[in-house]
């Protein structure tokens, strides 16, 4: 924490820091605390460092910035960094985006300062690879998911990097989020073009191929987590779990994705069609009654990845559906191959 940062406590005169949740290339993210008469409250404080420092100012004047230059430029950042605010309080209204409280901004002698208070959640990663999901959690967590894309298509904002480091859980509630809306998008090469919108990992293979940005490679990188989670955790066309794969390997699988090749099932699928299987490759166990829910997650899971956008679903709402058709067992004898 910096001396800029250490002058802000107690932020917004009551809240104080308890330790750090993570840090970036542009700042970190504290759990804060404040007292209340029903005992102490936290909450998350990500911090953003706008500003010509040492190494944003080398990187700058190579690119031909002057003094007054560096200063415009930041200055257009900071706009971007408010408008990605404005958006975060225009999907408020959805459950399953994670919940700006508040924010402010300090201006310092090279730059600006910006903190947004967040609601305090817990890393879905940390959900996704320490506590195995059940058909049941991996079900509810498609419907949250599309739920808050669904929330973005209406408002017409395209989130751009869906993958598990930007989902949150709020484990009171068993509520899974959507949060990371690019806050540090703009800030982490700040002289750079910005280049592919995503992460390979879950980009689809119109984006990779040069298209823009949109709804639909939101809902695909959607595909991608599910089919993971139906998978082993693993992407397709790696080996099946537990055998081991090579860097090279991992790349090949993704190009091959990335190329326009369809992905198999997941491994889920053949756990769900043995009568003998009770548990998954990774050892998650499941009943009887949930085969025919695991069956349909990794249809629904393989169809959201198909190489033609044309055969996957059309909106965040359609796959909802399709999750909750699948959870009540409406969908049995559907096909979604």
């Amino acid at each position: 924490m910096t001396e800029h940062e250490k002058d802000l406590f107690p932020v917004w005169g009551e809240w104080y820091p308890v330790d750090t949740l993570g840090e970036g290339s542009v700042g970190e993210v504290i759990r804060i605390c404040r007292s209340t008469p029903a005992g102490p409250e936290y909450a998350a404080l990500k911090q953003i460092t706008i500003s010509a420092d040492t190494g944003n100012f080398r990187f700058a004047r190579a690119q031909g910035m002057d003094a007054s230059c560096i200063r415009y430029f930041f200055r257009a950042v900071l706009e971007e960094t408010m408008g990605e605010i404005r958006m975060m309080e225009q999907l408020s209204h959805c459950p399953n985006i994670v919940q700006l409280e508040d924010y402010l901004i300090r201006e310092l002698p090279d730059g600006w300062l910006v903190l947004i208070r967040m609601e305090l959640l817990k890393p879905f990663i940390n959900r996704m690879t320490d506590l195995l999901m059940t058909p049941s959690d991996i079900c509810r967590f498609g419907i949250h998911l599309c739920t808050a894309l669904e929330a973005c298509e209406q408002a017409q904002i395209v989130h751009r990097d869906v993958k598990p480091e930007n989902i949150f859980w709020q484990e009171a509630t068993d509520t899974y989020k959507l949060g990371d809306f690019g806050f540090a998008h703009y800030l982490q090469r700040p002289t750079e073009e910005k280049g592919r919108a995503g992460t390979l990992t879950h980009m689809s293979p119109e984006i990779y191929a040069g298209s823009p940005a949109d709804h639909a490679g939101d809902l695909y990188a959607l595909g991608i987590i599910l089919y993971r989670l139906l998978n082993d955790n693993r992407i397709p066309f790696l080996p099946s779990y537990p055998g081991p794969f090579t860097p090279g390997e991992r790349d090949h699988a993704l190009l091959r994705r990335l190329r326009g090749e369809d992905p198999p099932l997941p491994s889920a699928a053949d756990c769900a069609s043995n009568p003998a299987c009770t548990q998954t490759r990774l050892g998650v166990p499941f009943t009887e009654k949930q085969r025919p829910l695991l069956e349909q997650l990794a249809r629904i899971a393989r169809k959201a990845i198909l190489a033609d956008s044309a055969a996957r679903f059309p909106s965040a709402a359609k796959m909802r559906q399709a999750l909750e058709s699948a959870a009540g067992k409406v969908m049995e004898n559907t096909d979604y191959e």
